[in-house]
């Protein structure tokens, strides 16, 4: 629900319900399920960017914090059809989710208002994924194979406990794909948001050519339960430094061309993927701070190839099983033009207050 002094209220553009979550799942024999629904899948074992988390993209919700872990458990889900078996060791799934209506648009500012379930954001295409987990020298692995629009790719998770208190893990996604700005105009034309005739604002490679995303890092947790993770993001689709440099200087050759920029940087945003190449994350959480209910939160995403800083610190109290408050204030630090001190707005604070039923 929004307040807006343009809208009447209660009205369509005020009200809005986001259908997330809703499925059901039946046994017809030990240790083997099958669910059919609108589901949350989720995989991946980092938490500032998730390389096998497949079926992220398109399913951003508005809400107050930006911090990945809070995204990556409360968005949309997808209409699939899921079946999984598990076994001493092991497990394995296979998941489908059908193609029920074309693609729409980018909008920004998040979901429009509304009882849309927003479906053509979250099954536009036809996709596949099957997954192994297998025990194998505390490595903990888990194999994907992920299928959509004749694009296959292939993924892996790995953890490995360090010590009593930490844990390193990596999470890898390969496969023929084009780089980002290719695909951003081909998804523009596509849905009519761009017109066909628009050339590319930068060079860009529209080859499937074998691609890579990285996720390498490690958490430690102390005995007073503060919990810090370090990561290093790789997306080889992204910008590069060279890419950034030609950015802002197509970016005010036409007002044309910056629109198509900014597209671009929409898109990755929409696909929950790094705009950059290469970035490094670092989140920090204390749970009952000072005092039981009380959690701290602080993340940071760090571009490598100028430093500029999208950070948040964010503070949440359990007052009751019902009720909590919450604060959140969020920056963008860097130059004009950096990538993070380019976007439009500098800093925010939200304060929340949530109802539990």
């Amino acid at each position: 629900m929004t307040e807006d002094d343009r809208a009447a209220f209660p009205s369509h553009r005020n009200l809005r319900d986001d259908f997330r979550e809703g499925f059901v799942t039946w046994e017809p024999a030990p240790q083997r399920y099958l669910e059919a629904g609108r589901i949350n899948l989720r995989n991946g074992v980092a938490l500032g960017f998730n390389p096998t988390d497949f079926f992220k993209t398109r399913t951003q919700i508005d809400q107050a914090s930006l911090d990945p872990s809070v995204i990556r458990q409360d968005r949309l889900g997808t209409v699939m059809v899921r079946g999984q078996t598990i076994w001493d060791g092991g497990s394995a799934s296979i998941a489908f989710a059908p193609k029920l209506t074309s693609p729409a648009r980018l909008q920004g500012g998040g979901l429009a208002s509304g009882f849309d379930p927003h479906v053509d954001r979250t099954n536009g295409a036809d996709r596949l994924l099957a997954t192994l987990n297998f025990d194998l020298a505390d490595l903990a692995p888990q194999a994907l194979v992920y299928r959509e629009g004749g694009t296959t790719r292939l993924g892996l998770n790995l953890t490995h406990p360090v010590g009593q208190s930490a844990i390193a893990y990596a999470e890898w996604a390969g496969g023929g794909e084009a780089d980002l700005v290719s695909r951003a105009i081909a998804f523009g034309k596509r849905t009519g948001t761009l017109p066909e005739a628009a050339p590319s604002p930068l060079a860009s490679d529209a080859a499937k050519t074998f691609r890579n995303d990285l996720s390498i890092g490690g958490s430690w947790t102390s005995e007073s339960k503060i919990t810090v993770n370090l990561e290093y993001h790789y997306h080889q689709a992204g910008f590069s430094h060279q890419d950034w440099r030609q950015f802002f200087a197509a970016g005010g050759s036409s007002r044309t061309a910056a629109n198509e920029l900014w597209f671009v940087r929409g898109f990755a945003a929409d696909q929950q993927e790094p705009a950059t190449r290469h970035q490094a994350f670092l989140r920090a959480d204390w749970t009952d701070a000072f005092t039981p209910g009380l959690e701290l939160t602080g993340f940071a995403f760090v571009d490598l190839y100028d430093a500029s800083t999208l950070a948040q610190l964010s503070a949440s109290y359990a007052v009751s099983n019902a009720w909590t408050i919450a604060g959140y204030v969020s920056a963008d630090l860097g130059g004009a033009r950096t990538e993070r001190g380019s976007l439009p707005t500098a800093a925010s604070a939200i304060v929340q207050l949530v109802r539990y039923f």
